[in-house]
């Protein structure tokens, strides 16, 4: 039955091929054929087509990014204000409920699905592998805040190879706290 099939098959693409073939054949003898006027309509005709299709192609794309760059920004911007409040509040010396965090990680989570590139997926499992074991070592801690970010940021189209080591997470320290960092 499988060798049918498979005989089927490629008697069915040699055919296609075939026709495809004669069509093209015929298509270029009736241009020969024709009047210089009616060649230089067929081209002219062709190419607005083909500029046409090319342009509404290159448009849509364009379109689609800015739809998901723009999820992205909300997406991610949201996340950093949320982290951003956690942390100072940290600092501060007052709590943050642990139900809010489960519930900022959880929505991150699910947007990073929906909208992070394959990188930013990675850094995110990555980023929560690493946080299961706690750790004093600031250095540790921050390098691994610091990468997440740079994920965040790549994602959005972010060029960082300018940053310093710890820039983004040197932006959540006093002045005084950065040589904690190095």
């Amino acid at each position: 039955m499988k060798l049918l099939a498979s005989l089927a098959l490629i008697i069915l693409i040699a055919l296609l091929g075939w026709l495809t073939f004669e069509f093209i054949r015929e298509v270029v003898r009736l241009y020969k054929a024709a009047d210089p006027d009616i060649k230089l309509g067929v081209i002219t005709a062709t190419g607005s087509a083909l500029a046409f299709v090319v342009n509404n192609a290159v448009q849509s794309s364009r379109e689609r990014r800015a739809r998901l760059f723009e999820a992205k920004r909300e997406a991610y911007g949201d996340f950093i204000e949320s982290f951003m409040s956690f942390f100072h509040k940290f600092a501060l010396g007052e709590q943050v409920p642990e139900g809010d965090i489960v519930k900022t990680i959880q929505s991150l989570s699910t947007d990073v699905m929906t909208w992070g590139s394959a990188e930013t997926v990675n850094a995110f499992n990555e980023y929560q592998r690493s946080n299961s074991s706690p750790t004093k070592d600031n250095n540790v801690l921050f390098g691994r805040t610091e990468t997440f970010l740079r994920a965040l940021r790549k994602d959005l189209g972010h060029s960082d190879i300018a940053l310093e080591k710890f820039a983004l997470t040197k932006l959540l320290l006093k002045g005084d706290e950065h040589e904690k960092l190095d």
